[in-house]
């Protein structure tokens, strides 16, 4: 009771001092630059969500970075690079992979490919991931329609996953410098949008063959996993920068040299505060 008197006295001093005209015009002030703050903080989420790219940027803003290339162009091996300058890494293989371990998944996977691609034995029930990669990843004429169900299960989940994730992070007390958008089908799925710089990963056939051969793949497995992708004329042209992945020693030094263009931008942008 005292606090709101002594409030109401504060306000008729200010209100006696100022005149009723013009404080009625530093209140709707006032309101307008709280709103327009409001409408700010949900463009900045809203311009990630929808895509939008490059509007609204701030210093507290990360910088999305979209990695894409070839099957074993070393994407990974660059965003592990970028995690150890700094950035911090969104790996969508990692949350399918979560999602395919979820029962509502689980359920509209078998729904979709049909229940054999289900382990039974297993408790409780899993995707049997070797069946599926035959299901979706051989010269099978229904292997391209197989993994056009997968993607349209999995992909809406792993973007809003990540979404999620990278807003997490653009609303916390302490925002990485830049975030990484590990995704393997990032043009595909039309993760670009997101991306504020987009790194494609050069390296030649053979290297990725060879890199793939230690993965145990053969190189007909190889190609029919490249074959379901884009090609990657595609993927260069979206890309903002071509990073040359032949040895890790050159790709490390053009990723450091970019980690450091990201540093000397955020040290000179405007505080929106």
């Amino acid at each position: 009771m005292r606090k709101n008197v002594v409030r109401r006295t504060a306000e008729l001093r200010i209100e006696s001092s100022v005149g009723p005209k013009l404080l009625n015009l530093i209140v709707n002030l006032l309101i307008v630059i709280r709103q327009a703050r409001f409408f700010y903080q949900e463009r900045l989420l809203a311009s990630r969500e929808n895509g939008v790219r490059g509007i609204f940027m701030a210093k507290s803003i990360p910088k999305v970075i979209g990695l894409v290339g070839g099957i074993a162009s070393g994407k990974s091996s660059a965003a592990d690079v970028l995690v150890e300058l700094g950035a911090v890494k969104i790996d969508a293989d990692a949350i399918g992979h979560e999602l395919l371990t979820r029962a509502t998944v689980i359920r509209q996977v078998s729904i979709a490919l049909g229940p054999k691609i289900v382990d039974q034995e297993s408790n409780p029930p899993v995707i049997d991931r070797q069946k599926l990669a035959g299901m979706v990843f051989s010269t099978d004429p229904a292997a391209k329609q197989n993994l056009k169900k997968l993607e349209a299960i999995l992909h809406p989940q792993i973007h809003a996953e990540s979404i999620r994730r990278l807003r997490r992070l653009t609303e916390s007390e302490e925002p990485p410098l830049a975030v990484v958008l590990d995704a393997p089908l990032l043009i595909e799925a039309n993760w670009a949008p997101t991306c504020d710089w987009i790194l494609y990963l050069d390296a030649s056939y053979e290297s990725r063959v060879s890199r793939a051969n230690k993965r145990g793949w053969t190189e007909q497995h190889f190609r029919d996993r490249e074959s379901a992708q884009y090609p990657l004329e595609v993927k260069r042209k979206a890309a903002t920068h071509v990073i040359p992945s032949e040895n890790e020693q050159e790709m490390r030094a053009e990723l450091k040299s970019l980690w450091e263009q990201i540093s000397s931008s955020s040290q000179t942008s405007p505080d929106p505060s």
